[in-house]
């Protein structure tokens, strides 16, 4: 992700979702994103 972004993936159904998280902590969701294979392990940048 990169640019202070982060992305949580769940592996049960391959659902994930991208965000921030401010300088005083709070958490904003970007976009909620799937199609990704249920299972993965890792999680890497590219």
């Amino acid at each position: 992700m990169g640019g202070g972004r982060l992305l949580f993936y769940r592996a049960s159904d391959g659902l994930a979702v991208t965000g921030v998280v401010s300088n005083v902590g709070g958490f904003t969701n970007l976009e909620t994103v799937g199609g990704f294979t249920p299972g993965w392990t890792l999680v890497t940048l590219a």
